[in-house]
Parts: C-alpha cells; structure tokens; sequence
C-alpha cells in the first residue's frame, strides 16, 4: 500500500521538526535522506521503510518560486533562538505564504554539525 500525499507531508514534517517519522503502515521509523542542489531554497527528501519496503519523495517546488528572504530583524532573532536554544523554529515562511499554508522549517545545532 503507498502512502498517500498527507502521510509523506506529516513524515517531512516530523523530520524537519527534529522527531524521528514513523511508517503509517507498519510504525518502524522511517529512513530519511535529505538532498539539495546549490542555490536551491527548499531541501527535498527520500524516505524509505526498512520494515515494509515503502519509499517516497518529498520536495516543495512551489516554494522555490517564492521570495524567501527574511529581514534584518527577523535573521538576529533566528541566530539568537539559534544559539539560545540549539535550534530555531522558523514560524515566517508561513507567513510568507500568506496563511495558504503551514510551512516549517527548523535550524538545528545537531543538524549542522
């Protein structure tokens, strides 16, 4: 059975939001694999359920077309949080998206080391 758009959406979400995806057929955890391209504003990702077999992609190209960029104001506070609490969650590009929808993106220190 292949998981369907809102299961591969909820297993990004777990993963850029620094928990562990979990299969929505069997419940094993989910290998994730990240990838991005030079330049590119968006990171997709490759999940794979070693349990079960099921895989799928994840990428938000509609994203890229948007302008992204954060403010001064808006980059100190991301470092700040990022220092403070070992990660930031970045609640603005939702806002960017102009309520359509419920984007995250998180920024952490385990991450990038």
């Amino acid at each position: 059975m292949a998981w369907s758009t809102a299961e591969v959406e909820r297993m990004a979400a777990a993963h850029f939001g620094g928990r562990t995806p979990r299969c929505p057929v069997c419940g094993a955890p989910v290998d994730v694999n990240e990838y991005a391209t030079i330049g590119s504003k968006t990171v997709p990702l490759d999940l794979h359920c070693p349990r079960c077999g099921e895989d799928a992609g994840f990428s938000e190209p509609h994203l890229e077309e948007l302008d992204l960029a954060w403010s001064q104001k808006q980059m100190r506070a991301i470092v700040n949080a990022y220092w403070r609490d070992g990660f930031a969650l970045l609640r603005s590009l939702s806002d960017s998206l102009q309520g359509r929808e419920r984007a995250w993106l998180v920024l952490s220190r385990e991450r990038v080391s």
